[in-house]
């Protein structure tokens, strides 16, 4: 059996400002700590998101329907579904994807 660990000397921070966590060849994890942003343009990935709100507010948009989301709270966008997000105030975000997202910069 192999083991793959990411220290945390090793993590690097991504384009959009999150942190790319462990990463296998099904799923990818990243964590947006304190982050903030103004709304993002409606958008669809063709991977499934499933998230986390570890500490703060945000406001995720999914076909249309828009949901406040506050600490303790997760979400799950499926693959290929139109969605926008917006982050009033310092949020920390867990996020995973499968696939494994590569996002460039918006």
């Amino acid at each position: 059996m192999s083991h793959d660990v990411l220290r945390s000397e090793h993590i690097e921070q991504g384009p959009l400002g999150d942190l790319q966590l462990a990463r296998g060849k099904r799923c990818g994890l990243r964590i947006w700590k304190d982050h903030m942003t103004a709304k993002k343009a409606e958008r669809t990935r063709p991977y499934e998101i499933v998230g986390y709100v570890a500490k703060g507010k945000i406001v995720l948009i999914v076909d249309g329907e828009t949901l406040e989301l506050v600490e303790g709270d997760s979400f799950v966008i499926p693959p290929d579904t139109s969605h926008a997000y917006a982050i009033p105030q310092p949020a920390t975000v867990i996020e995973a994807t499968s696939p494994p997202a590569f996002r460039e910069p918006d």
